[in-house]
């Protein structure tokens, strides 16, 4: 109980700090599909599949950057969204081709899933989204 506690007030905490806290919401429940807490790779790869404006299985750059863009707007100022944006790309394009197979945006899956279980908590979600958003 204690636990449960503590961790309530640590969210709690940190949301209260993150300028935007709202749109990071926004971003966590929409990801959520069915609504239990928690993002599984199966509603990740729902989400990813937006990214992938043109439908041909290649994320670009320019792709990612304008869909991060418009489902944060107003989490900070343009120039620091466009920021975020670019630093999770980078983060997927390892090679630096300037595109990546839709498969591959799991990797973002991947950093958000902190502890390594097989889906993205609440918690998780916002701490990431921190460090995002605090560059």
């Amino acid at each position: 109980m204690l636990r449960v506690c503590v961790l309530f007030g640590l969210l709690v905490a940190v949301k209260a700090q993150i300028h935007g806290g709202h749109v990071y919401e926004q971003a966590f429940h929409a990801a959520d599909k069915d609504g239990n807490h928690f993002i599984t790779m199966d509603e990740f790869t729902q989400v990813a599949q937006g990214f992938d404006i043109n439908k041909d299985g290649q994320v670009s750059k320019q792709e990612f950057v304008t869909a991060f863009e418009s489902a944060t707007v107003g989490a900070q100022s343009p120039s620091a969204n466009h920021q975020a944006a670019e630093t999770l790309y980078a983060a997927v394009d390892t090679g630096s081709a300037g595109t990546v197979p839709l498969a591959q945006m799991s990797k973002l899956f991947q950093l958000f899933d902190a502890d390594g279980d097989g889906q993205v908590s609440n918690l998780e979600f916002l701490e990431e989204w921190r460090k995002i958003h605090s560059h």
